[in-house]
């Protein structure tokens, strides 16, 4: 939940205890004509307690429950992230208990879209859900999308699922969990969509004082860099910049290495949406 959103009525950032009240004057007609205001994520949002004059809370919360904020948008708390990988998790386990195929998908920037294709693609993304659920209500095996590292983690340490079933999806590569998460300390694996984790020392490059550094413990990966203020002001990341010089904590980066130039690439567009430490 965010307190601030961009309205597209309106034409500016706007408050949610503003939009109720300029709601109950009649002048915004929607609530759901609002999306963040995070350049990189600018998914719908709706506010609550609309047009209700005994409310108690106002707030603007995701539209729909497959469309959540991007990985590492600013606009959103620890506990949102953290009750977004709770519902991820949730999702996905029950999608690999009905026999299903969890697809790793990319949480890409939408900071291209203006707010007129915003209201285009609400309905453009209406008619897809609705298409989606009448084709999960033809077929019983069941295919969904999730993107946070976290939700992977939450599936790869629970006990109750069988990590050798191939029921993971990425790029087209259709693998187990066991192949998709790869120890550092381990064999290297090449040219490969995976998620690579062990103890690693987070610190300032040498060469830069605004990279932040991760450094897999005993390990022949190449050093992880991303940038230092990117690592910080987003709450999904900002436990691992409060590792810098701190003892070695372990460390979960999604990407490939790339067998040319022996360097990791990140899944996504930016390394920091790729990161992940379960350290609180």
């Amino acid at each position: 939940m965010v307190e601030q959103a961009y309205s597209i009525e309106f034409k500016n950032n706007i408050s949610a205890i503003r939009a109720h009240r300029l709601s109950l004057e009649g002048r915004l007609n929607s609530k759901n004509n609002f999306r963040c205001i995070d350049e990189e994520c600018l998914i719908p949002l709706t506010c609550t307690n609309w047009k209700k004059s005994d409310g108690k809370r106002f707030y603007f919360k995701p539209s729909h429950n497959n469309e959540l904020h991007v990985e590492g948008c600013t606009c959103i708390s620890p506990q949102e992230v953290k009750d977004q990988v709770r519902k991820e998790s949730i999702g996905a386990k029950g999608t690999i208990s009905d026999g299903g195929i969890i697809s790793v998908k990319k949480s890409l920037s939408k900071a291209r879209v203006t707010g007129d294709t915003v209201v285009g693609s609400l309905a453009i993304a209406e008619q897809s859900r609705s298409s989606f659920r009448t084709n999960i209500s033809r077929n019983q095996v069941q295919d969904r999308q999730f993107s946070s590292v976290a939700t992977f983690v939450e599936l790869y340490e629970d006990p109750q699922i069988d990590n050798n079933v191939r029921n993971i999806r990425v790029e087209g590569e259709l693998i187990s969990l066991n192949e998709y998460f790869v120890k550092t300390t381990g064999q290297i694996v090449e040219d490969k969509q995976r998620i690579f984790y062990g103890l690693a020392w987070v610190s300032i490059a040498d060469f830069n004082p605004d990279m932040l550094q991760i450094e897999f413990i005993g390990s022949d990966y190449p050093k992880v860099y991303s940038s230092v203020e990117s690592i910080k002001e987003r709450s999904n990341t900002k436990n691992i910049a409060d590792l810098i010089g701190e003892n070695p904590e372990y460390i979960y980066f999604r990407g490939k290495l790339d067998s040319q130039n022996n360097k990791f690439k990140s899944f996504n567009d930016k390394f920091y949406k790729d990161l992940y430490s379960p350290k609180e």
